[in-house]
């Protein structure tokens, strides 16, 4: 059985959509399509396959970070909640036990390279708000989590995050016509947590509004966060 740092409590039919994605992946690799999806009593995913071991592969060649719980850094957490002096993180134990941490807000981001005066702000704008995944490490950003940034600095693009939606969806969504000329790129964090970068020109509330609409046609728990570039605290 795999653990998976993704949440399937937020919406009712997130599990089924992962359950067929995993099948047809599986499938396209090995042939196999036996897969099982559950959750443990807090939500976390649960994965039985007949070639787990592949299963775990294929997931980490479709994902940047890494959600299979192993029990070692670095770990792949959900933001529970932020408050003006900290962040409440969590993620599963190879067991399905959940860990939970409480960091220093401005440590966190300082770690990041964001020692502003709102740091709250700075987080939000590279992906680090209620119900997004981080990646961390010895009670703080991981590399990972840190070179995920820099990549956002340097891309100089609005984004936006979208949030539990399972992969056949953003596919489908950015294979529109209407979309595919407002989103430069993709990148799949999780299976669950998405990034769209938005094409330089395009304004970044048109985008939110095109992209919202197309995934409310899906499902309207899937969220949407739009987030300006980074760079732009600090030109201020």
């Amino acid at each position: 059985m795999l653990v998976l740092s993704e949440r399937l409590d937020f919406r009712r039919d997130l599990g089924e959509k992962l359950g067929d994605w995993l099948r047809k992946t599986l499938e396209r690799a090995s042939g196999g399509r036996r897969v099982e999806v559950d959750k443990t009593g807090e939500g976390w995913m649960l994965v039985n396959s007949e070639d787990e071991p592949l299963l775990r592969t294929l997931i980490r060649l479709e994902t940047d970070m890494d959600p299979v719980a192993e029990g070692k850094p670095p770990y792949t957490a959900r933001v529970e909640e932020i408050s003006e002096k900290s962040i409440k993180l969590a993620y599963p134990a190879p067991n399905g036990r959940t860990i939970r941490k409480t960091l220093s807000l401005r440590s966190f981001s300082a770690a990041l390279g964001y020692d502003f005066e709102d740091p709250r702000r700075a987080l939000e704008g590279v992906g680090v708000f209620r119900g997004s995944a981080v990646s961390i490490a010895a009670e703080a950003p991981s590399t990972l989590q840190v070179r995920f940034a820099r990549r956002v600095e340097l891309k100089g693009l609005d984004l936006l995050f979208v949030l539990n939606a399972a992969p056949q969806e953003v596919d489908e969504v950015l294979n529109r016509r209407e979309i595919a000329g407002l989103i430069a790129e993709h990148q799949q964090l999780t299976l669950t947590v998405h990034v769209l970068y938005v094409r330089l020109g395009v304004g970044l509330e048109k985008a939110y509004e095109r992209v919202r609409e197309r995934f409310e046609e899906l499902s309207g728990e899937i969220v949407i966060k739009p987030a300006p570039w980074i760079g732009m605290l600090r030109a201020r």
